[in-house]
């Protein structure tokens, strides 16, 4: 469920989101030490 009460019934719904996919990002440079500074950079 979002902030704005929309129900989901699984991930791939929101697999297009850009902070998810931004997330995922994340989560990969975490595992592999590989954070890349310009994923942070406020635009």
């Amino acid at each position: 469920m979002d902030s704005e009460g929309k129900l989901y019934s699984g991930v791939a719904e929101v697999m297009d989101d850009p902070l998810i996919r931004k997330y995922q990002y994340i989560q990969y440079a975490n595992l592999f030490d590989e954070l890349d500074p310009a994923w942070f950079a406020v635009k």
